[in-house]
């Protein structure tokens, strides 16, 4: 594995200078990413009503008549709802084919969670933080991908650091943070060691990583995402994630892309 240094975590990871293969990498310690990574182990904007009484022949029209000219101005007009339509496309088939390792959990840790499972929760962290740029998703996949060794474990493994986790394997300061920025009961108090319990549904597991992108990355990273070029790929690893472009995080990305069309 490549050496990775994580700076956004304070934290310095030093791995064997040869890359092992990629089978071994991901099930072995599911390598280091933004989070200082090694696994292993984003308002409905309402039309709103404006009206005016209607004067008739310089009367004002009867309430019951005012009333009947505001009812459609306020609740006629269809509202703005989310636009991410292409997250919402997404399933469990694309995921297999962008990884068939994620198929099944059978005879996987605990911490697995099958394609049928991810998709629903991927979906929902692309629509909550509005992602809805197949480019953008496409990248966001292949690092939880890639970190949870094809959503195999949910908690770092190797070298087993506390509160180091969720499918983007990101640092126990950036759980915590994410849990207390969720409001989630106990992430006030909670700590390295507990953290993690707070984040272990499917929903928050797969959320981190579209919440790290959000909210603590430039928001021009995730624009120079949206047309796949290997230009705003390595920025999303390298000056997002804090972490160095190794090229076994290819094959995910470029599967990703082009599961949900992306042309780049």
């Amino acid at each position: 594995m490549v050496n990775t240094k994580s700076l956004f975590m304070g934290l310095a990871l030093t791995l064997s200078a040869t890359a092992l293969p990629v089978e071994q990498q991901q099930a072995a310690n599911c390598k280091v990413d933004m989070s200082g990574t090694t696994p292993t182990g984003t308002a409905v904007a309402g039309n709103t009503a404006t009206s005016t009484l209607v004067k008739n022949d310089g009367a004002v029209t009867s309430i019951a008549g005012a009333i009947q000219s505001i009812i459609p101005t306020a609740i006629g007009a269809p509202q703005a709802t989310s636009t991410a339509a292409s997250g919402s496309k997404l399933t469990a088939a694309q995921l297999t084919t962008i990884s068939p390792a994620t198929a099944s959990c059978a005879g996987a840790d605990t911490e697995c969670a099958d394609a049928a499972h991810a998709a629903p929760a991927i979906v929902k962290s692309f629509d909550k933080y509005g992602f809805t740029a197949p480019g953008v998703q496409a990248a966001l996949i292949a690092v939880m991908l890639f970190e949870s060794a094809d959503f195999k474990y949910n908690k770092n493994k190797t070298p087993g650091r506390p509160g180091q986790g969720t499918r983007n394997m990101q640092m126990a300061p950036f759980n915590i943070k994410y849990a207390t920025a969720l409001n989630i009961a106990g992430a006030v108090a909670a700590t390295e060691a507990t953290v993690l319990d707070l984040l272990s549904t499917d929903d928050l597991s797969f959320g981190s990583a579209a919440w790290y992108l959000s909210t603590q990355c430039p928001a021009s990273i995730a624009k120079g995402l949206e047309d796949g070029s290997v230009a705003g790929w390595d920025a999303y690893l390298v000056s997002c994630l804090q972490t160095t472009h190794d090229p076994a995080r290819d094959p995910y990305w470029t599967k990703a892309k082009a599961a949900l069309g992306v042309a780049a």
